[in-house]
């Protein structure tokens, strides 16, 4: 682990700040063993309602990270020191559930993922100084289900469970990660649920509705595993965009069918696709 914080200097004071730290390394010096100092713009994370993010700097093998309030560096910004060579820069706000693992956010099995916007970059600090313009991007599907063909105004006590093929992200790349997630859904309506997804490597996921058997040992009984990955196929859901967008599903319980449509949400028009 790398020793030392995040250096915030601000206003003029990070000017001169700066300019005294890269006398530090005189010109006649090999300036490959000089330190890159490299500065973050965090205006878009504030402008997007999130003043909180976990910031991590990846650097020779050496990690920095720290909870960091945003608002503090909306004009100076956030400045660090890393030795010359690829390193990786991270952003990721909304973390609630999500524990960090080596350079991983992961979803531990059987929570829901949460509402994760993340800037996540990787370069090569080959100057004194490196700038950067960190952008919020969403990783999560939220996926609304509407279900069907059941009695109404009764309370069933059903339940609808998701589980995907991929449960954690690449902190620098938001690249998707295989590992099981399974969560609950929150119910929002008599028969209406809500679940958020993380971001995703294929199609590889299920829809799972249980419904409980009357019995007297109180048990469940499964009822319902649809196919949920076909559908996101074929509604051409892209899970390669930069900001996922949210579903919604309509599901005839007696017909075990299911159907998805794509929600028009976007951020602007400006972020869209990223290859992952």
């Amino acid at each position: 682990m790398m020793s030392g914080g995040i250096g915030i200097p601000a206003g003029p004071a990070m000017v001169l700040a700066l300019g005294l730290l890269l006398c530090s390394c005189s010109v006649k010096e090999d300036r490959r063993a000089c330190p890159c100092y490299v500065r973050i713009e965090v205006g878009e994370f504030l402008h997007a309602g999130l003043p909180e993010a976990l910031v991590s700097f990846s650097s020779g093998g050496g990690i920095r990270r720290s909870e960091v309030d945003l608002s503090e560096f909306r004009e100076s910004g956030l400045v660090q020191s890393l030795p010359r060579g690829a390193a990786g820069a991270a952003l990721a706000a909304g973390l609630d559930c999500m524990e960090v693992r080596g350079d991983s956010l992961v979803v531990p099995y059987g929570q829901e993922a949460d509402p994760l916007w993340l800037y996540a970059e990787k370069f090569v600090c080959d100057g004194d100084e490196k700038h950067l313009q960190a952008v919020p991007c969403k990783q999560y599907c939220t996926l609304t289900v509407v279900v069907s063909g059941l009695e109404e105004d009764v309370d069933h006590g059903m339940t609808l469970s998701v589980m995907a093929g991929s449960c954690a992200l690449d902190i620098y790349s938001a690249r998707p990660l295989a590992g099981a997630y399974r969560a609950v859904a929150r119910r929002s309506g008599a028969s209406a649920f809500q679940v958020r997804i993380p971001r995703q490597s294929g199609y590889g996921l299920l829809l799972e509705i249980l419904v409980p058997s009357g019995g007297e040992d109180g048990q469940e009984n499964l009822s319902r595993v649809l196919d949920l990955g076909s559908e996101f196929r074929k509604a051409g859901y892209d899970w390669q965009r930069r900001n996922l967008q949210d579903a919604s599903a309509l599901v005839d319980y007696s017909g075990a069918e299911i159907s998805l449509s794509i929600g028009d949400w976007d951020v602007d028009g400006s972020f869209g696709d990223i290859e992952i």
